[in-house]
């Protein structure tokens, strides 16, 4: 199992990083992971130049690496903090870039332009303790899965993070999908 893991945070030790150690430490000692964080990324903006409504490819080749092993993965786990409830602006540069996908889909009527469907998983971490950033993220990363080609598989939120860290709880939980993730997709690649 190739897990893709796009990391959000510039926090390298917050409670997002701790969430996600929490998920990793789940997964079957078999599984392949990789992590990107989106801060060192720093993907260009989309400017809407239009490059992308004829052709399989976008004018910035800043992210085609990052493409390449998105496409390759079979689980891709987003796991992000809420930043004024929304996703923070290099996530946020990253999902705009996924523009390319949805040209392909409305312009030139290519369902998937990746044909394997892949698990996704999102973790969100919030400082304040409010479900509304959660929302409104967990909307746009349900909408990104559906251009591209990922199947929601779970999600956790862990609001109020200011107050109180991610905790053994919250690892618990995250642990526990992990677990499931990895039986399910044993029992479907058998």
């Amino acid at each position: 199992m190739k897990v893709f893991v796009i990391f959000g945070s510039p926090r390298r030790s917050g409670n997002t990083k701790r969430l996600l150690n929490g998920f990793v430490s789940g997964l079957d000692r078999s599984a392949e992971i990789e992590t990107v964080s989106v801060f060192d990324l720093a993907p260009a903006a989309c400017d809407d130049c239009g490059y992308c409504k004829g052709t399989d490819a976008c004018r910035k080749k800043d992210l085609e690496d990052f493409f390449k092993k998105f496409g390759e993965a079979d689980v891709i786990v987003f796991a992000t903090p809420v930043y004024n409830l929304g996703l923070p602006a290099p996530v946020k540069a990253l999902f705009d870039r996924f523009q390319r996908f949805y040209n392909a889909r409305h312009e030139r009527n290519v369902l998937y332009s990746f044909r394997k469907e892949r698990k996704g998983i999102l973790l969100v971490t919030g400082g304040y303790d409010s479900r509304v950033g959660y929302d409104i993220i967990r909307k746009q990363c349900s909408y990104a899965c559906n251009l591209l080609n990922i199947k929601p598989f779970a999600d956790i939120f862990i609001p109020g993070t200011d107050e109180h860290p991610v905790g053994s709880l919250d690892l618990c939980k995250a642990q526990y999908l992990a677990r499931e993730l990895s039986k399910e997709y044993a029992k479907n690649d058998n």
